[in-house]
């Protein structure tokens, strides 16, 4: 398979086992070293402290979940970028720590928050790289809360206005105005399209036929695509449709590069790739790999994030939503995975 992002990491599983521990942890350390908190809840006494602890545990249990959301929709594969975002969730957790254990100074909240937000951001840019797409992150959003934090804390240090209860009450509230505004208006709903390269981008058919009768001199049964009744369609004494192309498309490149575009289909792939999350599938033989980049370089560039060989795994095993495919069996295969699904 030529795209790691979608080889998924067998130790995937124990890296978010791993992360559940360490919150787990956590959060049973926090209960225990505040335990005095806890008898005295409604002590003007431990107000202060109480009031940056709920800020504390309103941002690790908005964490938590969120994370498992995000990974949900954006699991840890084989990647570079994978290993970089474990990094860099762990030492999220790590800042929690030092932002539970730190609640008696009132400065730490703001820099704890504004350390969360700079490695939201970074994690975010992480995973743009991996997918390739802008809308798998808002880093406008997280990099805007890393500034008002970080404003707010040099303001406060300046005029040494550090107060617990201040501190706290104005974390409260702009972790959940963080959390309204990216539920609203964070992220884009993103829905993954795969698409077919022959038949549906690619003119395989004709231009196969024109190429063994012009290039190969081979003296054919059939002489256009409306003579093709089925795929393993004898063509010449001894060679089925299907082994000649097979054929082709694993030992001649100008073959493929010089394949004709389907009429229509870059204009219908610059519009859905405004929309929608495309991830080219092709089940060639990976020996065309480097030709069908190329091809598709050259007529669909800037129209499509991510290219995957699925010739040994098949297209189901990609994750999408919807697949446009000229084969039936592949929308078949896809059936049985959640999600909304079409073939065109």
């Amino acid at each position: 398979m030529s795209a790691p992002r979608f080889k998924p990491d067998p130790l995937g599983e124990r890296f978010v086992n791993l992360v559940n521990v360490m919150f787990g942890v956590l959060i049973s350390l926090g209960i225990h070293e505040y335990r005095e908190n806890l008898l005295n809840l409604f002590s003007i006494k431990f107000l202060p402290s109480n009031l940056s602890l709920l800020a504390v545990y309103l941002i690790i249990f908005f964490s938590w979940y969120y994370y498992h959301r995000s990974i949900h929709s954006y699991p840890y594969n084989r990647t570079t970028y994978s290993r970089l975002r474990l990094v860099l969730d762990i030492f999220i957790l790590i800042t929690y720590a030092y932002m539970l254990y730190g609640v008696h100074e009132p400065a730490n909240l703001l820099v704890g928050s504004m350390i969360i937000f700079l490695l939201y951001s970074i994690t975010g840019f992480v995973r743009i790289h991996e997918w390739k797409d802008n809308r798998v992150s808002n880093l406008k959003l997280n990099s805007t809360m890393t500034i008002i934090f970080g404003i707010l804390y040099a303001l406060l240090s300046t005029f040494n206005l550090h107060d617990p209860i201040l501190n706290a009450s104005v974390t409260i509230v702009l972790v959940l105005f963080y959390r309204g505004v990216r539920a609203k208006w964070g992220y884009s709903k993103l829905i993954t399209v795969g698409v077919d390269i022959d038949g549906v981008l690619a003119e395989q058919v004709d231009h196969t036929l024109k190429w063994l009768k012009n290039k190969k001199g081979i003296n054919l049964k059939v002489n256009q695509k409306e003579d093709i009744k089925k795929w393993d369609e004898e063509i010449a004494p001894g060679l089925t449709f299907d082994e000649a192309i097979e054929k082709l498309l694993r030992e001649d490149e100008f073959f493929i590069q010089e394949m004709p575009v389907i009429i229509g289909s870059i204009k219908n792939m610059e519009e859905i790739y405004r929309k929608y999350h495309i991830v080219i599938a092709s089940s060639r033989p990976p020996e065309s790999e480097r030709a069908t980049k190329v091809w598709l370089s050259k007529h669909f560039k800037d129209k499509y994030h991510e290219y995957v060989n699925t010739h040994q795994i098949g297209k189901h095993n990609l994750g999408l939503h919807v697949l446009i495919d000229d084969n039936l069996e592949n929308i078949k295969n896809l059936q049985t995975w959640r999600g909304v699904r079409h073939h065109f």
